[in-house]
């Protein structure tokens, strides 16, 4: 797999590299500038023509694979710097501040215009494959995405069904609860009713006689003793006029 990165050198010229991994067995280091070529081939590929002047143990040979193939990386990058009959290649420590720790060494040899061609050649089947790839990543992604977005629907949709289902058993059970208030209250009322009659019941009467239709009024009843009175005295006078006046036929 061939990898083509755009780097500066320490003087800001433009150079690209070309990282040409074959069957996993050896890696190919290109450099071009605008008038020059410059190979590097490591045949282990194990980086061991890595010259290092320090030990870092972050530095891993995945981790320079992946910068050489043009992945960025927070801690760590690229420079190639331009001498007379060779281009070295440094790894930089960003942090704190750029520091060379290793480097590659490339030999400079010829460059021709076919190697030019073929450079530019396998450059664009490159971006083309890698084009092509990324747009089938991203149809797969979209698909996953749309796929995944079904599934979110779904979900809110039986979650929605869920509490519709529970907000109407609470309402059905509100109104249970209601009618079972009223229930108590109105047995509650039909109690106490009961309870006021039976105290009734049982509170004697005084009975009361109303006076009868036929019976005299007061006024009429003094006026009937009056005359009654009155009829004896008469009766009692006659008797007595009568006694005398047979004393006096004797």
């Amino acid at each position: 797999m061939k990898y083509f990165v755009a780097l500066r050198d320490s003087k800001d010229e433009p150079l690209i590299l070309i990282t040409n991994f074959e069957d996993d067995s050896s890696v190919v280091l290109t450099v071009m500038s605008l008038d020059s070529k410059f190979v590097l081939q490591d045949k282990k590929h194990q980086f061991q023509q890595l010259q290092s002047n320090r030990t870092v143990e972050s530095l891993t040979p995945d981790l320079i694979e992946k910068l050489l193939s043009g992945v960025s990386d927070p801690k760590f990058k690229l420079q190639p710097v331009l001498l007379e009959d060779l281009c070295r290649i440094y790894i930089l420590v960003i942090d704190p501040f750029p520091l060379r720790i290793a480097w590659f060494e490339l030999a400079k040899k010829a460059l021709d215009p076919k190697m030019l061609f073929s450079s530019f050649w396998e450059c664009s089947n490159v971006i083309q494959d890698v084009a092509f790839a990324r747009l089938a990543h991203q149809e797969e992604e979209m698909i996953q995405v749309v796929q995944h977005a079904r599934e979110l629907e779904e979900e809110f949709r039986m979650k929605e069904r869920f509490l519709l289902l529970k907000f109407q058993e609470l309402i059905r059970n509100a109104k249970k609860k209601e009618a079972g208030e009223q229930s108590g209250s109105s047995k509650e009322e039909e109690y106490d009713e009961d309870l006021n009659t039976s105290s009734i019941g049982s509170t004697p009467l005084v009975k009361r006689e109303s006076p009868s239709i036929h019976s005299p009024s007061s006024s009429e009843s003094q006026h009937s003793q009056q005359e009654a009175s009155e009829e004896f005295e008469t009766h009692e006078a006659d008797k007595t006029s009568g006694e005398s006046s047979e004393t006096e036929s004797e």
